[in-house]
């Protein structure tokens, strides 16, 4: 089999595993049972197999290398591989073929052009497609693209409550209270039967909205080295998936523009009270953890708890050791459960504490980023840009005509939001720091 088949038929293998991926994510958004084992294997292979792929690449490249000098005559206009490389994108960006390209800027007679003709089908195997199939493959769900890099999604898929704003601004979810309640009453032959009545309350999910705009010149685009617009994707993703742990896992009040964080209780409109071990030992985490579960469960919730702690803590629990010597958590936590419960590990998560969160009562609604592209609008180059202000002119930063600087800007527009339903579906245990 030629390394150009094995790369085709790689990449068809990460497509169909990421199609894979993304039922399984949305089996768990809509609250079905998937195990995370399975999620983290298909991930692990998806990475194995990305891994292959480039590992494929260079070695093709290298035999292209190899194979080039014997289609190179000597003569004053040689082939290089520096004029390839501009063949290949110019070629890309203005949707000609590589031999046209390579024939107007050299010459029909150079080496540049033979070499062009010889490999041009072996190098259509290495140029990524231009944001086209790419760009679905690994943006068409906000949920899956960030689930290896984020929390947030992590916790969602646990059993979380998934919410779709459409075209609402808000989502307000009612629920039963416990009190005044309808439970039957003794009564006597008879006697007269109670009538009761109930009630319910609200929870309202606002939508919040994120943003961000990159811009490059035209020149990045053609001559950069890699797929520039997938790249500057893929890296708002992964910086935007920073932003939302960092706002989701605080003790931020609520914004008028962002959310509260869930370490924040609306309803004491204070942090979440921490539940602090006594001691920095096991007898110490264990009495911590058990009276944040005693608070839950007293609250008529725990129906899909979840630990989410940091990989520093998560080491920490699985060194403790009893009195003989022996590992106490160990095995447990090697199977990816603490105390029966599944645990999440991220360096997003609290430094030195240990979270147990009620998925089954946290909504989550968190959308998916609408990308732009232009080459035609006029930007406030400033990253702290005002609004309704003079555009001639912000500080320093100046107006720029992308039309006429030849720029193009990309935009992503994502709109996020989530809460938990009543107050004590979030608990802390803390002071672990010292494990």
């Amino acid at each position: 089999m030629s390394i150009s088949t094995r790369i085709e038929s790689a990449k068809k293998a990460i497509v169909e595993k990421k199609d894979e991926l993304a039922k399984l994510a949305q089996a768990a958004a809509e609250g079905q049972d998937v195990d995370a084992e399975t999620l983290e294997t298909l991930t692990k292979s998806i990475e194995e197999d990305q891994a292959k792929v480039a590992s494929l690449e260079k070695a093709e490249q290298v035999l292209i290398q190899k194979a080039a000098p014997a289609f190179v005559k000597k003569r004053g206009n040689e082939y290089s591989w520096e004029k390839s490389a501009v063949v290949a994108f110019k070629a890309k960006a203005e949707g000609k073929s590589q031999v046209q390209v390579a024939t107007e800027l050299y010459g029909e007679d150079s080496g540049t052009v033979e070499v062009t003709k010889t490999v041009v089908d072996a190098a259509r195997t290495t140029v990524p497609a231009w944001a086209g199939d790419l760009i679905r493959d690994s943006y068409g769900s906000f949920l899956d693209s960030l689930r290896p890099m984020a929390l947030l999604p992590q916790l969602a898929a646990k059993g979380g409550v998934s919410l779709s704003f459409d075209a609402s601004n808000k989502v307000i979810v009612p629920y039963h209270l416990s009190t005044p309640n309808l439970s039957g009453a003794w009564i006597t032959e008879g006697a007269s039967i109670p009538v009761k009545k109930t009630a319910f309350g609200k929870k309202t999910v606002t939508q919040n909205k994120l943003g961000v705009i990159t811009v490059a010149t035209s020149e990045m685009l053609k001559y950069s080295t890699i797929d520039l617009e997938s790249f500057l994707k893929d890296a708002i993703l992964k910086d935007t998936a920073a932003v939302l742990d960092a706002a989701a896992f605080s003790s931020s009040a609520p914004a008028t523009n962002a959310p509260a964080g869930l370490l924040y209780d609306t309803g004491a409109s204070a942090a979440v009270t921490p539940n602090a071990a006594a001691s920095a030992d096991a007898q110490g985490l264990i009495a911590a953890l058990k009276a944040a579960i005693n608070t839950m469960t007293g609250a008529n919730m725990g129906k899909n708890p979840v630990v989410v702690t940091t990989p520093a803590v998560a080491l920490s629990i699985q060194l403790l050791m009893n009195a003989t010597g022996q590992f106490i958590f160990a095995n447990e936590l090697a199977s990816g459960r603490f105390m029966g419960m599944p645990v999440i590990t991220s360096n997003s998560a609290p430094t030195g504490e240990l979270l147990v969160i009620d998925a089954a009562d946290i909504y989550f609604g968190l959308g998916n980023p609408a990308f732009a592209v232009s080459d035609t609008a006029a930007l406030q180059m400033n990253d702290a840009p005002a609004t309704g202000a003079d555009l001639t002119k912000q500080g320093t930063a100046e107006v720029a005509s992308l039309f006429q600087q030849d720029m193009f800007a990309i935009r992503m527009i994502n709109h996020v939001g989530w809460a938990p339903l009543r107050s004590g579906a979030v608990q802390r245990v803390t002071n672990l720091a010292g494990l």
